[in-house]
């Protein structure tokens, strides 16, 4: 595992650690305002995955369940609030295997619906884009987020 990964952070107390740890249950999401999906490119701070475009994501590292920790995602890397966001959709977890990191990733995967495209980004992302669903696969995206989007855009 690269020497880099998540140097930058830092357990709040009742969150776990999932660096070093063989496998982690994860978040990924697909946002969407307006008839577009939202894409963010992972800043190079980040210890998985920089450079690479995704949706929202976020370890499953305390008592949150999926879709609080979305919401808390949301506020956090995007900068808002709740009274922004429709309800969230979830479909059932899958595994994924990604040996440049040793790691088994459980990948809860969820759709939330804004009712803004005002973003104000933090350090976990170096740029943003709405997209037109059917322009995802110009971008490169982080292992396993195509397969979190199809589940919720089957048809493409």
């Amino acid at each position: 595992m690269p020497e880099s990964i998540n140097k930058h952070f830092k357990a709040r107390p009742g969150q776990r650690d999932y660096t070093h740890v063989r496998e982690a249950p994860v978040i990924n999401s697909v946002i969407e305002c307006a008839g577009e999906i939202l894409l963010v490119r992972r800043s190079d701070k980040l210890g998985f995955y920089p450079g690479l475009w995704s949706g929202i994501t976020g370890f499953l590292d305390d008592e949150k369940n999926p879709e609080n920790k979305l919401k808390e995602e949301i506020w956090e890397e995007l900068g808002i609030a709740s009274d922004k966001l429709g309800p969230i959709e979830s479909a059932p977890p899958f595994e994924t295997e990604d040996a440049r990191y040793s790691k088994t990733w459980t990948v809860y995967p969820l759709r939330a619906v804004l009712s803004t495209k005002e973003v104000k980004l933090n350090w976990e992302a170096e740029e943003y884009a709405w997209i037109l669903p059917e322009k995802i696969y110009e971008y490169n995206l982080m292992p396993g987020y195509d397969k979190v989007f199809r589940i919720f855009y089957p048809e493409l």
